[in-house]
């Protein structure tokens, strides 16, 4: 995947959301930041990564762990969303369902480039 950013000062950030789940864990990473936490809140998390220019062909890792300790399936839903300036620049999301007294585990990875165009 690769995260095509505006060649401008505004920040780069990923917005975690994950919804369903009772009990989830993540770590994302990036050269200049390992974010990591555990919870059971389906608020959004917002992570900044930094300028573009600091960002540029950086790689972002992303591992999310969903744990589900009830007695019932459990539907979920996992979105990290790139953000620049208030703009969705990707998405990355992926759905399904956790066995009752089971974890899903969800990896991926992008890179983050400068778009040569000012609009992304």
């Amino acid at each position: 995947m690769i995260i095509k950013m505006a060649p401008t000062s505004d920040a780069v950030s990923v917005r975690l959301t994950i919804d369903g789940v009772v009990d989830w864990a993540y770590l994302v990473s990036s050269p200049d930041h390992d974010y990591k936490d555990a919870g059971t809140s389906n608020a959004p998390i917002d992570l900044p990564l930094g300028q573009p220019a600091n960002l540029n062909l950086d790689p972002v890792e992303w591992t999310v762990h969903l744990g589900n300790v009830s007695a019932a399936d459990v539907d979920y839903s996992v979105t990290l969303d790139f953000m620049q300036a208030g703009d969705v620049l990707d998405s990355w999301s992926k759905e399904g369902t956790v066995k009752s007294s089971d974890e899903a585990v969800l990896d991926d990875k992008a890179i983050l480039v400068i778009s040569k165009v000012a609009d992304v």
